[in-house]
């Protein structure tokens, strides 16, 4: 899809229907920090998720702070806290098993880039 078509719309769209509302995990991979950030933020602001964020930027995990249009994201002030940005892969299954034990929501979703697969490999065989 072309930019500003509805990408990451579509892709939790689409989450949602094949979770059908049932717990379900999702891993996200994108080809950029920018882009994981945007994915998280928009899905954040439409669905109640639990979350973990895979790469080394901690403002990954932060939604600037959103103008009259909440379409809009502007590059300013935090607003939303971070879910936990890290490649640690220790770090992350301890994350992970926190989530899972709270149960808080049904959609658990690791966002990551392309670049940091590894870290999300590790961090898949110590979660189990």
């Amino acid at each position: 899809m072309a930019c500003g078509t509805g990408k990451t719309l579509t892709s939790l769209g689409l989450v949602k229907k094949l979770s059908k509302g049932k717990p379900y995990s999702v891993l996200f991979l994108a080809p950029s920090i920018a882009l994981v950030s945007q994915t998280f933020q928009a899905w954040s602001l439409e669905e109640d998720i639990s979350s973990l964020i895979v790469c080394s930027d901690s403002t990954a995990g932060t939604a600037r702070g959103l103008g009259d249009d909440e379409e809009e994201i502007d590059e300013s002030i935090s607003d939303i806290p971070s879910p936990g940005v890290t490649t640690n892969a220790e770090e992350m299954a301890q994350k992970w098993r926190g989530i899972e034990e709270k149960n808080r929501t049904p959609l658990k979703v690791v966002f990551s880039t392309y670049q940091s697969i590894e870290a999300v490999k590790e961090f898949q065989k110590k979660a189990g």
